[in-house]
């Protein structure tokens, strides 16, 4: 059997945590001739090994899962300027739509009167 340290998972080659070896422990058994995993919803995989003469299987869970952190979000960096944009854009459609920044309903003083 063997206990691997899964904060390797999806670590670049050239990440320093990968510099440690990601086995803990390690059982030694019988040679192995085949192995299997089956994958279980929100339970530990489970894991079969064949012995090499075929005559033992054996099973084991594995207790641990790999944290995965959530994807990010593809236009987080986008959000912002777009909006801005949009505002802008609304802002402009009102100036011109208005003909000026002023109400078109007040009437300019006159300054000869």
């Amino acid at each position: 059997a063997l206990a691997l340290n899964m904060s390797h998972v999806g670590k670049r080659w050239e990440d320093p945590v990968r510099d440690v070896s990601p086995i803990a422990w390690r059982r030694s058994g019988s040679p192995v001739k085949d192995w299997a995993i089956q994958k279980r919803y929100q339970e530990g995989d489970l894991l079969a090994f064949l012995s090499a003469d075929g005559m033992e299987v054996e099973i084991v869970e594995l207790m641990m899962q790999a944290y995965q952190p959530p994807p990010g979000d593809a236009l987080g960096n986008f959000k912002l300027p777009v909006f801005a944009l949009a505002m802008v854009m609304v802002m402009g459609y009102q100036f011109v739509k208005q003909k000026g920044p002023f109400d078109p309903g007040l009437t300019e003083l006159d300054i000869d009167s």
